[in-house]
This record gives structure tokens, sequence and C-alpha cells, in this order.
């Protein structure tokens, strides 16, 4: 991608930023309410104190970690939206790992829980990869289905006292020992930022590299760009299908595992508040870039700690935040679109033409795949 392209993207993305708290900023003096206050009440809420940038931080980490692994699965061509799911299967996988292993000494636990919660996520999504490869079942309908079992599933080991459940009155886990637990990233006892929040920042720059930078990235790019000039450089189709989604749902069990080990601390039925469909609206505003993606989530993660305190002080209902959300994504949309249409006219097709130098034709012929490779690899 070229510095022209980069900037076009970038331009969309603020674009469609400012076009969604223009909105906003309409719905609340339609409402009655000040502008001003309202506004200034969101920041406060974000990036006001310690423990406002603390909060900003911890919810933008699991957003981030869904975002990349919709970003990965969307490189090889596949469509994950199955992160609600994953994020509960791998929290309840990381959990029942801490709770199991909490009388070894540190930091086995912690190690344990993250290791489960990466796996349990990853599998969750690697079913929707292999009824793909096997199959041929679209992926965004398994991963949609999944995560009301995944859902269920959670609610189910909460519920059961064999299980995981504390005993008490509500469903919900014993509390996780200290040493299965995210430590806190500053000594201020007021701030709640944790090491999920690296863990997040580490895995974009982990995918950006694997991307970009690796060989079974190229392969995995070029799976996504043309699976069959994939499959005649010898990519597995099945095999790269399969461990592709089983990565991207790692990245998302991750995101659970992080809310979990690093504040919540039990696992709860419902103890996700939409954070997987809310990954990939990240991940589109961030054109499917793992580094952008970074600041994309610290956004959202903003409107989600700051909407508590605008409702309290401004009496501007939580749901404006959603609306900034969807107007965002429909603007960004939008734009990418439009952009598209004006970027590619519609030019009639020349005649075919008959080749005028029979030894030239022949040795394009045999040399069709490479010059096909070679075309797919400088696109990618």
């Amino acid at each position: 991608m070229n510095l022209r392209d980069t900037i076009r993207k970038l331009s969309i993305s603020l674009f469609g930023i400012l076009f969604g708290f223009a909105v906003a900023a309409v719905i609340i003096l339609l409402q009655g309410k000040p502008l001003g206050a309202s506004m200034s009440a969101l920041f406060e809420g974000s990036f006001g104190s310690s423990f406002a940038i603390g909060n900003t931080l911890n919810k933008a980490a699991p957003l981030l970690l869904v975002a990349l692994g919709f970003i990965l699965a969307n490189a090889a061509g596949l469509v994950s939206i199955g992160g609600e799911g994953q994020i509960f299967i791998g929290g309840t996988c990381a959990v029942a790992a801490g709770l199991g292993t909490s009388g070894l000494p540190q930091p086995i636990p912690l190690l344990c829980a993250l290791i489960a919660g990466f796996a349990g996520g990853g599998f969750w999504s690697a079913i929707a990869g292999w009824l793909r490869a096997r199959l041929g079942v679209n992926e965004v309908i398994v991963t949609l289905l999944l995560n009301y079992i995944a859902l269920n599933i959670t609610e189910y080991v909460v519920d059961q006292k064999g299980l995981l459940r504390d005993g008490e009155a509500e469903p919900q886990s014993r509390e996780l020992p200290g040493a299965a637990r995210l430590g806190r990233l500053l000594p201020d006892t007021t701030s709640q930022l944790h090491f999920g929040v690296i863990i997040a920042v580490l895995a974009a720059i982990a995918v950006w590299f694997i991307l970009r930078r690796t060989v079974p990235g190229f392969r995995i790019r070029m799976l996504g760009k043309n699976p069959q000039v994939a499959a005649r450089n010898g990519v597995s189709l099945r095999t790269m299908s399969v461990g592709v989604m089983f990565g991207a749902g790692g990245l998302a069990g991750l995101a659970g595992t992080s809310m979990l080990l690093g504040e919540q601390y039990r696992l709860r039925p419902g103890f996700s508040p939409g954070y997987g469909f809310d990954g990939i609206a990240v991940a589109l505003i961030a054109n499917n870039n793992p580094m952008a993606a970074i600041p994309a989530a610290i956004l959202f993660g903003a409107l989600r700690a700051g909407g508590n305190l605008l409702e309290a002080q401004v009496q501007v209902p939580q749901a404006l935040v959603i609306v900034i959300q969807g107007t965002i994504i429909f603007a960004v949309a939008g734009m990418a679109y439009l952009q598209k249409r004006i970027k590619t006219p519609v030019v009639a097709a020349d005649p075919p033409t008959e080749p005028t130098d029979k030894s030239n034709n022949g040795n394009n012929g045999n040399n069709g795949n490479n010059g096909l490779v070679a075309t797919t690899a400088g696109a990618l």
C-alpha cells in the first residue's frame, strides 16, 4: 500500500469519526441538553483522571483483540462474526484453568489461564473453519450460531455446583486467586489499568508482523486474494482455513480472558457487554489494519467509558454511544464505497485481437502461471 492510499483510508476514517460526533451533537441539542457540558462529561469520563484513563484502556484491550481476530480471518478471505461466543468460551476456559491450578506457585496459574483462554476461543472458532474447509458451510452462519451456544454453555457451567458455581444464590464462579490474575500496570491504587492492555498491543504488533513480514502471512494474504493461485503454489486451503480461524478465535478468547483475569475475577453469565460485535466495528474503522486498530479501539473504549458519566451528569442516555458508533461505521462504509466507485469507472472492453508473434504467444502461454503469481505477489 502506497502513501496515497494510506492517506485516503485515514481521511475516510477521520471523516466517519467527525460525522459520528456531529450527529451526536445534533441529537444532544434536539434534546435540549447543553452541548459543551455533554462533550466535557464524555471526555472527563474517558480521560479526565487516572481511573478514567485506566478504564478506557481496559475496555479498549478486548475490543482490540477481537478486532485483530477479525482482521486475521479477513486476510484469508474468511469472515468471522463469532467474537462474542469466542469471548465466552475463552473466558470460561481461562477461569476453569485458573481455579484448577490455584494451588500451584506463580506464575503457573496465570500462564495456564492465558493458554486455556486462547485455546478455548481458538477451538470454538476452528469449528467454523473445519466446516468451511470440509463441507463448504458458510463460516458467517456458523460463527453467528455458535455465539448463542457459547452463551448457554457459560450459563450452564456457572449454574451447576459440580462445575464452576460458587454455591451462592447468584450464578457465578468462585473468585480467581491472586496468582491467576493480571497485575496492575500502575502503582496508583485508583487506576485499574492491567497487563491485558500490554497483551493486546503486543498481539497487534504480532499480527501485523505475521501478515506483512513472514511467509505464512504471505500465504494467508494470497489465500484471501486468490485461492486458486494459493492452491497452485502449495497452500493447503483446508489446513490454512482451520489454522487461521483457530488463531482468530484465540485472539477473541484472550479478550474474554483479559476481562476476567484483569477486572472481574469471576465468571458470570453475560460478562461481555457486546465486545464481540464492537470489535468487528473497530476492525472496519481501522480498514483491517492491525496497527490502525489500536487507536480505533481506544476511541470505542473511550466512548464506552465516558458514556456512564455522560448519563450521570447531563442525563443524556448512554445509548447515544451506540448511535455514535453506528454513525461512524455507516459514514466510513459509505465513503469507502463512493471512493471505490469513483476510482474504478466502467470502461468498455476492447475487442480481442489475434497474436502477431506465435513464438512470443507460446512463451506467454507457458509462463502464464508464473506471471499470475508475480502479479498476485505484487498486489499483496
